[in-house]
């Protein structure tokens, strides 16, 4: 007998009545076992218990519709599992066949109805309190307990200590911040001062077209014949076009604002790149004169030059200042070669006919000098050596000698083309050290950013490492001051919810908290020794309902089964027979019965002895079994005689089950006792046939027994079909 607990009640009437009455049914039923009342008795108790879990599911749901509850559509699955779980123990009680299954089966049904309260109507109780149908408890209604009552729905406990401890941390943080931001900054100053410093590229090969261009519209200029400078001056002109937009979108990338320092340059160049086109005009109709063209494209070249140097004044470190320092050099030294490449082109034409182009060709290699003498001062020692190794190769020694018959007027071993080549390979050769250079600065550069975004890194990621190391000194200060008390509501929780098993450690110190956990381990010790009597006492009971089962169990085996041949007997037989006909005839299913007896039984008897006879029965009943599939039926009917039920099997699938059994009876011996007994079978079939009407098992039986009848007088050890 189970009683009803106010501690499973929701507070909603119609609900908690309807629980109650279930449980009462229940107990009712419990009683009718114990009286060992009729079947139908306890079948009618069952099905008004039924109709009440019904009816209580559907008014359960109507509440739940009306509140609206975003979990209607769970509990409705959860009350259809419920009904046919209550339907499906319904069964297993019918099937009952002792007091003690009969009382699990109650146990059974308790525990699911109780499952169904606190597991799944339970939870609802919250939403039920705010759609109305639950009053919520009484409260304070003071702006002060409001106020707190916002509060510690607002934040957790521990979340109000730990804020109560972080006051004191804003005013550090704010201190960091404001370094943090400083050195963001800095960060972003050095990046807009590398995009700068990125364009020495674009100068780098924005001044070595156009002074190509220069040198060959020199030579177009001072030459007789067109044709040999003319296409290639159109094919350079296209290509300084390309470096002049590719430059002017670097510029549109940066912030002219920030970079006062070559605005000047940026805006002359601007000017003179618009002079460009007409002044390539006048020069493809020789309008100007040498000197002219090479003054032009001189002024452009010095002032995008001019833009190198001032690049030191932004935020650099001194490696990457004497780096551009060193590339202002060099720039500055190949525009001489440019120079020397224009004037030589024009004097080796011109036979040295223009006194001032010579002159100026001569002091040329002195600026030459110069520049190397200076490049040398800020160049690194591997950048000297490279263009040493540049002033004394091949195609220097080329232009050695032909600057030394320029020197001295002797122009008739010498062809302009070749000194304008091999100056150009000679000033490539310089330009790819530009590049080497150029690759430098770029590292540097990114090197230097990446150290900046490396120490701003560091110092967030201090500050947080930091931050959270004191956040985590408070969370173990607070919870060390609080865990004695969070571990005693812990464990009085698990009390609540019949865990004997938490034990809480003795205090060192001997103050309230120790004498409230003695309390508490003094309570679990008293809960725990009550549970294990009562485990006792359970475990007692449920050895003698298993030994009650079992001996229930066993005297079923001995109703439905043959005791010698453990094949099932005549009466279970005749049940399952009749649920396979019923089948057979609602579903038109193929059904045959075998009838077997075995030859000459009685000679065996009579010779070796009834035990004998035994073991032959037995070993011809093992052998049924082992050759039966598992859907078919095996019964002994009789003395020797034995009868096998073939499930969807037809006249002719049985004949051919029936002769293969048959063959192996005929080759199948049993030795007993030093005996090796050979014998055989008779087998009469019979199949049923929807097409007549009133068949039953009787009359299939009969219709077998006469075709084993026909087996037998016709010299046994055969098969017949009845027909």
């Amino acid at each position: 007998m189970i009683h009803w607990n106010s501690g499973l009640e929701m507070g909603v009437e119609s609900i908690d009545t309807e629980h109650k009455e279930m449980l009462e049914y229940i107990n009712t039923l419990y009683e009718s076992i114990q009286e060992n009342n009729s079947l139908q008795q306890k079948t009618e108790i069952y099905d008004q218990f039924l109709h009440l879990a019904s009816k209580h599911s559907k008014s359960e749901e109507e509440i739940l519709k009306k509140c609206k509850c975003a979990t209607l559509d769970k509990h409705q699955y959860y009350h259809k599992i419920f009904k046919e779980e209550l339907h499906s123990l319904k069964y297993d009680f019918l099937q009952a066949s002792s007091l003690s299954e009969a009382q699990k089966f109650c146990f059974t049904l308790t525990d699911l109805l109780l499952n169904h309260i606190v597991e799944e109507d339970i939870p609802l109780i919250r939403e039920l309190q705010l759609c109305g149908l639950i009053a919520l408890p009484k409260e304070d209604n003071s702006f002060v307990s409001k106020l707190i009552y916002k509060i510690t729905n607002s934040f957790g406990f521990t979340k109000r200590i730990l804020l109560s401890a972080l006051i004191p941390m804003f005013a550090m943080l704010f201190f960091i911040s404001i370094l943090i931001a400083d050195k963001y900054n800095h960060y972003q100053e050095l990046l807009k001062t590398s995009n700068i410093v990125y364009l020495l590229p674009d100068i780098n090969e924005l001044v070595h077209s156009m002074q190509v261009e220069r040198g060959l519209s020199c030579g177009y200029l001072s030459s007789n014949n067109k044709n040999s400078f003319t296409q290639r001056l159109d094919h350079q002109k296209k290509v300084v076009e390309q470096d002049i937009v590719h430059f002017q979108n670097k510029l549109q990338q940066i912030n002219l604002d920030k970079i006062t320092p070559i605005s000047q340059n940026i805006n002359k160049f601007k000017s003179d790149i618009s002079l460009l086109k007409d002044f390539r005009s006048k020069v493809a109709m020789k309008q100007v004169t040498f000197e002219e063209t090479i003054a032009f494209y001189t002024k452009i070249i010095n002032n995008i030059i001019n833009i190198t140097p001032k690049m030191t004044l932004f935020n650099l470190n001194k490696e990457i200042s004497l780096s551009i320092s060193s590339l202002n050099s060099l720039l500055r030294y190949k525009e001489t070669l440019g120079l020397k490449r224009a004037r030589g082109t024009t004097v080796i034409e011109m036979k040295a006919s223009s006194k001032q182009g010579y002159i100026a060709f001569i002091e040329l290699n002195g600026v030459q000098k110069m520049l190397r003498e200076s490049f040398q001062q800020s160049a690194t020692d591997k950048n000297i050596k490279k263009l040493q190794k540049i002033i004394i190769s091949k195609t220097a020694q080329k232009i050695l000698f032909y600057e030394n018959h320029i020197i001295d007027k002797e122009f008739s071993k010498l062809d302009p083309v070749v000194w304008f080549r091999e100056m150009t390979l000679f000033i490539n050769e310089v330009k790819l050290l530009e590049d080497n250079l150029l690759e430098e600065i770029s590292s540097a550069v990114r090197e230097n950013l990446y150290n900046e975004k490396r120490d701003l890194f560091l110092m967030i990621s201090t500050t947080l490492l930091t931050f959270i190391i004191v956040l985590f000194i408070i969370y173990i200060l607070q919870q060390s001051s609080k865990r004695e008390i969070l571990k005693y509501t812990d464990a009085i929780q698990h009390l609540s919810e019949g865990d004997r098993n938490l034990r809480l450690s003795s205090i060192m110190a001997k103050d309230e908290m120790a004498q409230m956990y003695n309390a508490y381990e003094r309570t679990r010790q008293k809960l725990l020794k009550g549970e294990i009597y009562t485990q006792l006492y359970l475990s007692e009971k449920e050895r003698e309902i298993k030994r009650k089962e079992k001996e229930a169990q066993m005297l079923k085996e001995m109703a439905y089964h043959d005791p010698l041949t453990g094949v099932l007997n005549r009466r279970k037989f005749d049940e399952l027979s009749q649920i396979e006909l019923k089948r057979a005839k609602r579903y038109s299913k193929k059904l045959s019965f075998l009838m077997l007896d075995i030859d000459h039984f009685k000679a065996i008897n009579d010779t070796y002895g009834h035990s004998i006879g035994d073991e032959v029965l037995k070993a011809f009943a093992t052998t049924c079994l082992n050759m039966a599939r598992e859907l078919d039926i095996v019964a002994r009917i009789g003395g020797e005689e034995f009868v096998v039920m073939l499930l969807e099997t037809d006249a002719e699938g049985a004949y051919v089950f029936a002769e293969r059994f048959r063959k192996a009876i005929e080759e199948f011996s049993v030795n007993v006792e030093g005996h090796s007994i050979k014998f055989t079978v008779s087998i009469g079939i019979a199949t049923f046939d929807i097409t007549k009407e009133n068949q039953s098992i009787k009359s299939l039986l009969e219709e077998a027994d006469k075709a084993l009848y026909e087996a037998k007088e016709t010299g046994r050890n055969q098969t017949k079909i009845s027909k």
